[in-house]
């Protein structure tokens, strides 16, 4: 009954543990998409200074920002971190997770606040004149603040309970711990010394033995 109520009380924990686990992915898969498509375009001189039809270029989230693009990699990578650490390691990871997703959200909000500099950087060209004026842009940076929220506010949540959330394998070693192995193979299974008399018992043959 004990090792029943015990094993109810840890299922909070671990459906906290699987969503903010989720929630850093969602957000990664947000980051990494959003800088991977087209944010704006603009119509660049193919001469510099000349007047006239230049060449259309599309510029992608990554050619602006480039920095800021990898920060998806890092919520990505996070979540592995997230899984095969416990305690202050996994805090760290999540902190981790935090730069990262503010840095992808920031990069997008820094578009979003001047896309004519941000494209003018990447173009290279002077897009201030009348010639290089014509730029558009697209809604795609919203998709990036909304990931590098999604996986701050998941990193903040593990930081904030991740120590207390279950590790890699506890299920298995609490299942290990609280089962009695049937044989050799089975504690082996178990993961633990088949050898060992306090699993395997002692000989009943060696009893027997003893006893005639």
């Amino acid at each position: 009954m004990a090792g029943y109520t015990a094993s109810t009380a840890a299922e909070p924990a671990r459906r906290a543990y699987g969503r903010a686990l989720a929630l850093v992915g969602v957000g990664a898969v947000g980051l990494l998409l959003a800088y991977g498509m087209t944010w704006g375009s603009a119509t660049v001189p193919l001469v510099a200074g000349a007047e006239g039809t230049g060449a259309v270029r599309a510029f992608t989230g990554r050619d602006l920002f480039p920095a800021a693009a990898a920060m998806g990699w890092v919520c990505l990578a996070g979540v592995a971190g997230v899984l095969a650490t416990r305690s202050w390691g996994r805090v760290l990871v999540a902190l981790a997770i935090l730069v990262a997703g503010i840095g992808g959200a920031a990069g997008a909000i820094a578009f979003a606040v001047n896309p004519s500099a941000a494209i003018d950087g990447a173009a290279d060209s002077p897009l201030g004149s009348a010639a290089a004026a014509s730029t558009s842009t697209t809604a795609w940076w919203l998709l990036a603040v909304a990931g590098g929220v999604v996986a701050v506010l998941a990193a903040a949540w593990t930081v904030a309970r991740g120590r207390t959330w279950p590790s890699m394998g506890a299920r298995y070693e609490r299942a290990a711990q609280g089962r009695t192995p049937r044989d050799a193979w089975d504690a082996q299974d178990l993961g633990q010394d088949p050898t060992d008399d306090l699993v395997t018992g002692p000989d009943p043959d060696a009893e027997t033995g003893s006893s005639a």
